[in-house]
């Protein structure tokens, strides 16, 4: 083999080289973004993608559902024992649109919670009670508002644990005290009312029963 040859064969190496290094593969539910001299050139994937090295780079964008919890909020006006605690579900549609935000995690964070803060305090002791749903379902729809400009969705939004407000867990223990002191004189009183039940007698006339003390029936001589 003389020197053209070899010349030759390490070019064939050196550029099957460069051809692995730029095949990239990209699985199922994500997309790959490849960018040519800082340039946004393509979104491909899933499958195998081409990247020249050195004047090409790429960033992998995850599409999936994915779950977080929710930053715990503490709202004025609840108990101070409890807070708004739950998941959430979101999904990457617009990969172009995401590549603004530099830390998309962080922001979407942020965007749940002050929406959080702001639904909570102004939600009335009834929905609190009966509609969780509703307030799940507005504050979704307040955070997809902002994260939709992101190419980013939340598709559920769930409490799991639910502060009552305070007036309304002061008044469920004012009720709960009341009818435990009261049921006392609620036990004497249906004592006395089966003491002083009437009865017949055997000549079919009714006869109470004063209480502490017994009656004998028998037929008169």
């Amino acid at each position: 083999m003389g020197e053209s040859g070899f010349l030759l064969f390490l070019l064939v190496v050196y550029y099957g080289i460069l051809v692995c290094m730029a095949i990239r593969r990209v699985d199922e539910n994500k997309c790959l973004v490849t960018f040519h001299l800082g340039k946004v050139l393509r979104v491909s994937g899933p499958g195998f993608a081409f990247v020249w090295p050195i004047i090409q780079t790429c960033k992998i964008i995850d599409k999936s559902t994915q779950s977080r919890p929710l930053p715990e909020v503490k709202v004025t006006g609840c108990s101070e024992c409890s807070a708004v605690s739950g998941t959430f579900e979101f999904q990457i549609f617009d990969p172009l649109k995401c590549l603004a935000i530099a830390n998309l995690e962080n922001a979407i964070e942020q965007t749940v919670h002050t929406t959080l803060l702001s639904v909570m305090s102004k939600a009335t002791i009834g929905q609190c009670l009966t509609a969780r749903s509703i307030l799940e379902s507005t504050a979704r729809d307040l955070i997809n508002e902002k994260t939709r400009e992101w190419g980013v969705e939340v598709s559920q939004l769930t409490f799991s644990k639910f502060p009552l407000p305070l007036q309304v867990v002061k008044a469920l223990s004012a009720i709960l005290s009341q009818q435990i002191l009261s049921l006392p004189l609620l036990i004497e009183e249906v004592a006395k009312q089966e003491r002083t039940e009437p009865i017949q007698s055997l000549d079919g006339t009714a006869v109470t029963l004063a209480p502490h003390v017994q009656y004998k029936f028998g037929i008169d001589e």
